[in-house]
Formats: structure tokens, C-alpha cells, sequence
């Protein structure tokens, strides 16, 4: 975006709010809940763009069980 505002709904709006609890937490010293609310944030900044462990694996190609049979 080109502006410092965020329009509501945002698709990233619920990871704001997670980061903004985990800085009052920390201003807080409440290190575990701060680091807790982190790390919903990034788990919900993963979902928003789709990259689980799966999707960031290599992908494994296996050959068909049919194709020494039939040469295909």
C-alpha cells in the first residue's frame, strides 16, 4: 500500500492486532504472552499468503505403480 492507513477489512487485520497485544504485553514485561501473540501473528500472516510447511517442501515425484506393467 502507498499510505500509512489501513483500510478495515483488511485481510491482515486480525495479525495488526496480534502484534499490537504482543508490544503491550511486552511494555507489560509479559515476555511468554508477548512471544505467544507473535507468534499468532506470524501464523496468521502465513495463512494469509498460503505458505504452510507443506507448500514449502520439496515435492516428492513417485512413478505409478501401473507404469512398469503397462510402459505408459
Amino acid at each position: 500500500s502507498d499510505s500509512d492507513t489501513m483500510e478495515m477489512p483488511h485481510p491482515l487485520y486480525m495479525a495488526v492486532e496480534a502484534y499490537g497485544t504482543a508490544a503491550a504485553h511486552r511494555m507489560d514485561r509479559n515476555f511468554q504472552a508477548a512471544l505467544q501473540w507473535e507468534a499468532i501473528g506470524r501464523a496468521l500472516i502465513m495463512e494469509t499468503f498460503g505458505a504452510t510447511a507443506r507448500q514449502t517442501q520439496d515435492p516428492e515425484f513417485v512413478e505409478g505403480y501401473l507404469q512398469e506393467i503397462t510402459g505408459a
